[in-house]
């Protein structure tokens, strides 16, 4: 996200922290230097927009900490992959200091690698990709109407299109989309190598296929954790429609079975020409 605000200059000044001092270093080694402040004080000093992005249970504080230090004059979004329980701790922080607090936008790009760090940041990244942003609710929402136009101007800036939907839509779609996919390739993962005897008696046995259902696994485990966590309900009611589906592709007479496996070739083709995935 640093390199696409800096790349395309979409604004006079533009500043990132992280806690680690490694990701710090290698931005620093990529060029980037002079747009890595020292501490997240100094990052937010003066700015009229910051972007969060961390592990989800890491966001409500540091949402509430950067809203104090922007002020009523800021807005602050996230990038979090769940937002229910997001927007509600980050409510729930707020009531503590209703007054000075720059407003908050609940955001989630969803683009992105099973990677993490600088190295795997890319300045197209977001190019054509959806940035759902959640819709304001209750009394806040005509207060938030303007934070919003400003998020949604920076996601188009970005080269992204922005989705404005609710929290439990996002979330409800985001646990068969992504949520669920991840629980499943980490669980295949274990799976072969409780079965097969680790990587070494798994790799004469696997091709494209292991290859493609597992790469998710490759996430860093504290950002799945979290996710999981906190979309656990929807996560669980997708799985259990997954299982019965599975189960009726297995035991439905064999017409039916072929009839599905038909639906399911013509939806998958459709998503890849509408994704316009290779």
């Amino acid at each position: 996200m640093l390199r696409g605000a800096v790349e395309r200059r979409l604004a006079v000044r533009v500043q990132g922290w992280d806690r680690r001092a490694d990701v710090r270093a290698a931005a620093a080694e990529s060029g980037y230097g002079a747009f890595i402040a020292p501490t997240l004080e100094a990052a937010c000093r003066g700015a009229t927009l910051a972007v969060v992005a961390v592990p989800v249970r890491a966001i409500p504080p540091l949402v509430d900490r950067v809203r104090r230090l922007l002020g009523p004059e800021g807005v602050v979004t996230d990038t979090g992959s769940t937002k229910r329980w997001v927007l509600a701790e980050v409510a729930r922080l707020a009531r503590t200091d209703s007054g000075g607090l720059a407003p908050f936008v609940g955001g989630h790009p969803v683009a992105g690698v099973e990677r993490s760090g600088f190295a795997a940041s890319s300045g197209d990244l977001f190019d054509g990709r959806p940035w759902v942003l959640a819709e304001p609710e209750g009394d806040q929402a005509a207060a938030a109407a303007a934070a919003l136009d400003r998020v949604s101007a920076f996601v188009r800036g970005l080269g992204a299109t922005a989705i404005v939907v609710s929290a439990a839509r996002h979330d409800r779609a985001l646990a068969v989309t992504s949520h669920l996919p991840y629980l499943l390739a980490a669980a295949l993962a274990s799976l072969a190598e409780s079965r097969l005897g680790g990587p070494a008696g798994t790799a004469s046995f696997a091709a494209g296929g292991f290859r493609d259902a597992t790469r998710l696994a490759l996430q860093d485990p504290e950002m799945g954790l979290d996710m999981l966590w906190s979309n656990a309900d929807e996560v669980g009611r997708a799985l259990a429609d997954l299982v019965e589906v599975a189960r009726r592709h297995l035991s439905s007479p064999a017409d039916e079975r072929a009839a599905a496996l038909e639906r399911a070739r013509a939806f998958r083709a459709e998503l890849g020409r509408l994704k316009r995935w290779s």
